[in-house]
Protein backbone atom coordinates (compact mmCIF):
# COMPACT_ATOMS: atom_id res chain seq x y z
CA UNK A 1 0.00 0.00 0.00
CA UNK A 2 1.24 3.26 -0.88
CA UNK A 3 1.56 5.98 1.71
CA UNK A 4 0.32 9.47 0.91
CA UNK A 5 2.72 12.41 2.14
CA UNK A 6 2.59 12.77 6.07
CA UNK A 7 3.21 15.97 7.73
CA UNK A 8 5.24 13.74 10.18
CA UNK A 9 8.09 12.61 8.59
CA UNK A 10 10.51 13.22 11.53
CA UNK A 11 8.88 11.30 14.05
CA UNK A 12 7.93 8.25 11.01
CA UNK A 13 12.12 8.60 10.53
CA UNK A 14 12.53 8.76 14.57
CA UNK A 15 9.77 5.21 14.64
CA UNK A 16 11.73 3.27 12.17
CA UNK A 17 15.24 4.21 14.21
CA UNK A 18 14.17 2.90 17.05
CA UNK A 19 12.26 -0.03 15.85
CA UNK A 20 15.42 -0.91 14.20
CA UNK A 21 17.37 -0.69 17.75
CA UNK A 22 15.11 -2.79 19.01
CA UNK A 23 15.52 -5.52 16.61
CA UNK A 24 19.02 -4.98 17.18
CA UNK A 25 18.67 -5.50 20.83
CA UNK A 26 16.58 -8.56 20.84
CA UNK A 27 18.95 -10.27 18.12
CA UNK A 28 21.51 -9.32 20.68
CA UNK A 29 19.85 -10.43 23.92
CA UNK A 30 19.14 -13.75 22.14
CA UNK A 31 23.06 -14.24 21.21
CA UNK A 32 23.84 -13.21 24.69
CA UNK A 33 22.07 -15.53 26.53
CA UNK A 34 23.05 -18.85 24.16
CA UNK A 35 26.81 -17.06 24.93
CA UNK A 36 26.48 -17.28 28.79
CA UNK A 37 24.40 -20.46 28.65
CA UNK A 38 27.49 -22.41 26.44
CA UNK A 39 29.78 -20.60 28.70
CA UNK A 40 28.80 -21.80 32.19
CA UNK A 41 28.61 -25.24 30.83
CA UNK A 42 25.21 -27.97 31.75
CA UNK A 43 27.22 -28.64 35.02
CA UNK A 44 26.14 -25.25 36.72
CA UNK A 45 22.73 -25.62 38.96
CA UNK A 46 19.50 -24.56 37.72
CA UNK A 47 19.04 -21.07 39.75
CA UNK A 48 22.40 -19.96 38.93
CA UNK A 49 22.00 -20.22 34.97
CA UNK A 50 18.28 -18.47 35.67
CA UNK A 51 20.73 -15.60 37.38
CA UNK A 52 23.27 -15.66 35.04
CA UNK A 53 20.79 -15.31 31.98
CA UNK A 54 18.92 -12.31 33.74
CA UNK A 55 20.44 -9.69 31.72
CA UNK A 56 19.82 -11.39 28.26
CA UNK A 57 16.41 -11.74 29.23
CA UNK A 58 15.89 -8.25 29.83
CA UNK A 59 17.70 -6.66 26.77
CA UNK A 60 14.97 -9.44 24.78
CA UNK A 61 12.25 -7.76 26.81
CA UNK A 62 13.74 -4.01 26.66
CA UNK A 63 13.84 -4.71 22.70
CA UNK A 64 10.47 -6.29 22.25
CA UNK A 65 8.92 -3.08 24.24
CA UNK A 66 10.96 -0.45 21.77
CA UNK A 67 9.61 -2.38 18.73
CA UNK A 68 6.31 -2.24 20.15
CA UNK A 69 6.53 1.50 21.34
CA UNK A 70 7.97 2.81 17.67
CA UNK A 71 5.11 0.73 15.89
CA UNK A 72 2.59 2.31 18.21
CA UNK A 73 3.86 5.64 17.47
CA UNK A 74 3.43 4.70 13.70
CA UNK A 75 -0.18 3.36 13.76
CA UNK A 76 -0.74 7.12 15.70
CA UNK A 77 0.69 8.66 13.20
CA UNK A 78 -1.27 7.02 10.26
CA UNK A 79 -4.56 7.30 11.90
CA UNK A 80 -3.66 10.63 12.25
CA UNK A 81 -2.76 11.32 8.50
CA UNK A 82 -6.32 9.16 7.40
CA UNK A 83 -7.74 11.13 9.90
CA UNK A 84 -6.74 14.73 7.49
CA UNK A 85 -7.77 12.63 4.19
CA UNK A 86 -10.97 11.80 5.82
CA UNK A 87 -12.07 15.25 6.74
CA UNK A 88 -10.30 16.89 3.53
CA UNK A 89 -12.40 14.86 1.58
CA UNK A 90 -15.42 15.72 3.75
CA UNK A 91 -14.45 19.63 2.98
CA UNK A 92 -14.65 18.66 -0.79
CA UNK A 93 -17.61 16.83 -0.69
CA UNK A 94 -19.65 20.30 0.76
CA UNK A 95 -18.11 22.10 -1.65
Amino acid sequence: MKREESNYKTSLAISDCIIFFGWVAVIAGIGMTFWILRSIGPNAPTIANFMVIMPGITTVISGLLSVLGGQITKAIIDTADNTRAIVDMMIYKEE
